[in-house]
């Protein structure tokens, strides 16, 4: 019976363990997240004053315009979420949740922003540009990868959005219409996205791995100085 009242006490004790661990675990792999991010606007503003060249260069009217303000736009917010989320004081559920929701809007804007450099830019270019408007477009969802993979949908809206329109434009539109390009890109947006959650349960696991460790490791403390005082006290 003492066994059994002792297992009682100990259930909700571990279970309490492992939420806190669990949400211990979120939060370090959104600060991950988080911290990447920031480093990546300098990066991500070259990426889009490239853009913007290249539409004034095929003379587009609107496209540049609207690729400096979105571009402007992903920077300033990605800035803004880090400032506001990644300190060191704990996060609370609803705040993790917030920030989670901030990033997967900035990965969509910022998908928004590559649909429009596809539809509307990419099409005008030729030759040496247009591929390097690809590597670009393919380096910034890879860099992406680092980071946005780690918090909720964000990798897969990036993708959805940016190297999605990439694949459409490539399959409909006459002037860049190329059904290997199209097939390329599209196998390797599904390739990233899979290696994204592979990243991202990696990640989490390797947390968790971690936190379960120190916890276990306190515990041993608490038991051998309980243990020391108990022979003390003899």
């Amino acid at each position: 019976m003492d066994e059994e009242q002792q297992s009682a006490r100990y259930a909700p004790a571990q279970m309490s363990v492992h939420i806190n661990i669990d949400s211990a675990a979120r939060q370090e792999i959104l600060r991950l997240a988080l911290r990447n991010s920031a480093r990546s606007v300098p990066l991500q503003l070259l990426a889009v004053a490239i853009m913007v060249v290249l539409g004034i260069v095929v003379k587009s009217e609107v496209a540049p315009w609207a690729v400096a303000l979105l571009g402007l736009g992903v920077a300033i917010w990605r800035v803004s979420v880090t400032q506001r989320y990644s300190s060191d004081q704990p996060l609370s559920g609803p705040q993790i949740l917030r920030a989670t929701l901030e990033l997967e809007g900035n990965s969509a804007l910022a998908g928004l922003l590559w649909a429009v450099c596809a539809i509307w830019i990419y099409p005008l270019l030729e030759g040496t540009l247009a591929t390097i408007y690809i590597v670009i477009a393919i380096g910034s969802v890879a860099t992406a990868a680092f980071f946005m993979s780690l918090v909720g949908r964000s990798f897969l809206l990036l993708v959805v959005l940016s190297l999605g329109s990439l694949v459409g434009v490539s399959l409909f539109v006459d002037p860049v219409k190329s059904l290997p390009v199209a097939a390329l890109v599209g196998i390797l947006g599904v390739t990233m996205i899979r290696a994204g959650r592979e990243v991202h349960n990696t990640t989490m696991l390797a947390i968790r791995h971690s936190m379960e460790n120190e916890v276990a490791n306190a515990s041993l403390v608490k038991a051998k100085e309980a243990a020391e005082a108990a022979n003390l006290a003899k």
